[in-house]
């Protein structure tokens, strides 16, 4: 196998042959001194037109036999060297890759061995870069198996797989609730469902709010069911980690199908636009490139926690960002019996079908990237899951059916009298409902 050196001949010498255009690599593409040969042949274009020129022109940054030699290794693959027959600049980045990898070993072991502060996550991230640098570059449209993909996977939540058609294959779920709506119990009962659903994949939630014994003591203590997976090891729990690129760096090489993180408010701390644009990016990029999904839970803006109404898609913190990254969006709302100061008539009202006069549940659908399997319901719309019948309490929250197993769609009719919104957050003086049995 040619080594990076060799490779780099050889490609720069397809480019004083006239086989290849320089325009068609990037500096990167080839380790020093090599990489600055590339940028004089791309600053000085008219020296190709004459080969002892652009020879004469090399001079500068490789020695006479160096520059002999590339001419002698592109002579030697004929045919080999034109574009479409054998990805040579695809070869050559992947060695020079594998050369900066060595580079940061070497220093790492150094500072090692120094008792130095090292910066692991970075030498983490090149390493997971490498990993997937198989999958990366352009690939010939006729060699994608694209007939095969689908948008959705069951999620292992029966009413949310015959409804909606279950959770998107790759991309971010964001998850928009206030403080106190069980968002966090929402995301390890449908992750723990997706897991029991698909018996060969790993999952991790990055948990940003609690220790990691904190969080999984009080899961358990609300869902004791998922016991057999935590014992299996295929769900991994991270309250560690400090930012976003330090979940990119462990995702690239962890191999999961599903990523929870809790919470959006810990990533971003208090961050302007600009802070969550990237943040929300970085996510997409996750989904991407590992193709899978990122469950993201995030808390609404301070107006919206005011506002007396179901929490919708333009209610997150820098919404925009979100609703742009977003290949779905749901929001949770908890809605009390008889509100006197709920007004919002979009959906399924509380009372109907309560007859003990007690709280319900929604999770209300406000975006789908992809069309949804034409079996299933369509359109945006709330599902209201309904507690233990005899009761009106739930045992479990967000475990429960369906009201009419349907999603309600979004029918906003303005009440008879437009009620201002009150600026006092009603939320504190509602019923508490204990997610935990402490």
């Amino acid at each position: 196998m040619a080594t990076a050196n060799e490779l780099a001949l050889t490609n720069l010498g397809f480019i004083l042959e006239g086989r290849r255009s320089p325009a068609e690599y990037e500096e990167t593409d080839f380790p020093a001194p090599y990489s600055k040969a590339l940028a004089l042949l791309k600053s000085h274009p008219e020296s190709l037109l004459d080969k002892n020129k652009a020879d004469q022109l090399l001079t500068t940054c490789m020695m006479p036999d160096e520059i002999q030699e590339a001419h002698y290794q592109s002579s030697k693959y004929n045919g080999l060297g034109e574009a479409g027959v054998f990805d040579f600049r695809g070869s050559l980045r992947q060695a020079t890759e594998k050369l900066r990898v060595r580079d940061e070993a070497l220093r790492l072991a150094k500072d090692c061995e120094a008792n130095k502060d090292v910066d692991y996550l970075k030498f983490h991230a090149r390493l997971g870069a490498l990993i997937t640098q198989g999958t990366t570059g352009p690939v010939a449209a006729n060699k994608i198996d694209y007939k095969s993909y689908q948008p959705y996977m069951k999620s292992g939540i029966q009413w949310w797989d015959s409804i909606i058609g279950g959770v998107p294959t790759d991309g971010p779920i964001i998850v928009l609730a206030p403080q106190g709506t069980g968002k966090s119990h929402f995301q390890f009962y449908t992750i723990c469902m997706w897991l029991s659903e698909h018996s060969e994949k790993e999952a991790v939630i990055y948990t940003l709010e609690m220790p990691a014994k904190h969080y999984l003591a009080r899961e358990l203590e609300m869902y004791p069911e998922f016991l057999p997976i935590i014992e299996s090891g295929r769900l991994h729990i991270s309250a560690m980690v400090r930012g976003v690129d330090e979940i990119s760096a462990e995702v690239s090489t962890g191999k999961y199908g599903f990523v929870g993180i809790d919470a959006m408010t810990q990533l971003a701390k208090g961050g302007e636009a600009s802070t969550y644009e990237k943040i929300y990016q970085s996510i997409v990029e996750i989904c991407r490139f590992q193709g899978i999904p990122v469950q993201v839970l995030a808390q609404p803006n301070r107006e919206a926690k005011k506002s007396n109404k179901f929490i919708g898609i333009y209610d997150a913190a820098w919404s925009g960002a979100a609703e742009n990254a977003a290949a779905m969006f749901i929001t949770l709302n908890r809605l009390s019996y008889a509100d006197p100061e709920w007004s919002d008539t979009r959906f399924v009202p509380v009372e109907t079908d309560n007859p003990q006069k007690t709280d319900r549940f929604y999770i209300c659908f406000w975006k789908f990237r992809d069309n949804r399997p034409a079996d299933k319901q369509q359109g945006l719309g709330a599902i209201r899951i309904e507690p233990d019948k005899n009761t009106g309490r739930y045992k479990q929250i967000w475990v429960g059916d369906a009201l009419d197993n349907k999603l309600w769609p979004v029918s906003y009719q303005r009440p008879a009298q437009a009620i201002q919104p009150q600026v006092s957050n009603s939320l504190e003086s509602r019923p508490k409902i204990s997610f935990n049995k402490r």
